[in-house]
C-alpha cells in the first residue's frame, strides 16, 4: 500500500485512473438485461428496491463482491474512493520527512476535495503556501491551479447548490444564476490572475478566470482586457433559443449525485 503512495507522489503528483476490472464490471452492469429466464424479486428487500435475477446474476454479486473487498484492500488503485484515500495520504504526509512533504500534502488536498470537502481542501492548500512560503512557478503551478478551483468549486456549493434556480450553473451565467456568496469568486480571481502573470498563456487560467467573472455578473466589462475571451455572454439573438429549466416551478426537481444531460446535433 504505502509503496503505491509513494509511487503515486514521487514525481508527478497524479493520481491513478479507475481499475480495469471496476470499469468491465460497469459496463457489465449498465449493458446486461434481464435475461430470458429472469424474475423479480422483493423477499427480504426493503419495498422500494428489486432485483432482476437471471443465470447471469450469481455471477455478478460474485464479480461485484472480488472488486469490493480488492477496494477495500487497496484503496489506492480506485480513483472514486477519495475518502479512504484521504486517509491513507494524510498518514504518508504526516510521516515523511520535511524535505518530502509537499506532493504529498498537495495529493492529501486534492483527495478531501474530491471527497467534498471543499473547505478542509481549501485549509489544507492555504496552510501548505503559508508554511512552505511557496511562489507561483513551474514545479508549484498545480497547488495554485487546485486551489483556485476549490474556491470555484465552493462558489459552486455556497450558491448553485445551496441557493438553487433554474439559471444557476448555465452557461453564459446570468440573471438568477449570477452568486450572491461572491467570496470564493473573487478568491479565485485573485489566484487565476496571479498564474496567468506568471503563465501567460495558460489557457485554461484564462478560460476559468472568464466564468469566475461571470459568476459575480461582471463579464466582460470587469475582465482585464488582456485576459478577456470576447463572446460567451448571452446574447440577444441566436439561432437556438434558451432551455428554461421548470423543473422547480413544477416541484419535481430531484437533489442527487448527477444531472441531466441534453444531447442533440441542435443546427
Amino acid at each position: 500500500m504505502i509503496s503505491s503512495i509513494h509511487h503515486i507522489t514521487a514525481t508527478r503528483w497524479k493520481l491513478p485512473a479507475l481499475k480495469p476490472l471496476f470499469l468491465a464490471t460497469v459496463c457489465c452492469v449498465l449493458g446486461c438485461g434481464p435475461g430470458e429466464n429472469a424474475r423479480v424479486s422483493t423477499s427480504h428487500r426493503p419495498e422500494a428496491y428489486t432485483i432482476l435475477e437471471g443465470a447471469g446474476t450469481p455471477e455478478m454479486v460474485r464479480l461485484l463482491e472480488a472488486v469490493h473487498e480488492d477496494a477495500l484492500a487497496n484503496a489506492m488503485d480506485y480513483f472514486h474512493l477519495n475518502t479512504r484515500r484521504a486517509e491513507l495520504l494524510f498518514d504518508v504526509m504526516k510521516d515523511a520527512p520535511e524535505e518530502e512533504r509537499l506532493p504529498h500534502w498537495y495529493n492529501y488536498a486534492a483527495e478531501l476535495l474530491y471527497a467534498g470537502e471543499t473547505t478542509a481542501a481549501i485549509g489544507e492548500l492555504s496552510k501548505l503556501i503559508d508554511e512552505t512560503g511557496i511562489g507561483i512557478g513551474k514545479p508549484t503551478k498545480p497547488v495554485f491551479d487546485l486551489l483556485a478551483i476549490a474556491y470555484m468549486r465552493q462558489g459552486e456549493q455556497d450558491n448553485c447548490i445551496a441557493n438553487p434556480s433554474a439559471r444557476a450553473c448555465i452557461l453564459p451565467i446570468s440573471g438568477s444564476g449570477i452568486h450572491v456568496q461572491k467570496e470564493p469568486s473573487q478568491r479565485a480571481i485573485a489566484l487565476y490572475q496571479r498564474i496567468l502573470q506568471r503563465f501567460r498563456g495558460d489557457l485554461q487560467a484564462r478560460w476559468l478566470l472568464n466564468i469566475a467573472y461571470m459568476t459575480l455578473g461582471q463579464y466582460p466589462d470587469g475582465v482585464p482586457s488582456r485576459w478577456l475571451i470576447p463572446g460567451i455572454e448571452a446574447r440577444e439573438r441566436t439561432s437556438i433559443r434558451h432551455f428554461n429549466d421548470i423543473a422547480m416551478s413544477l416541484g419535481v426537481d430531484y437533489v442527487g449525485l448527477a444531472g441531466g444531460v441534453s444531447l442533440e446535433d441542435f443546427n
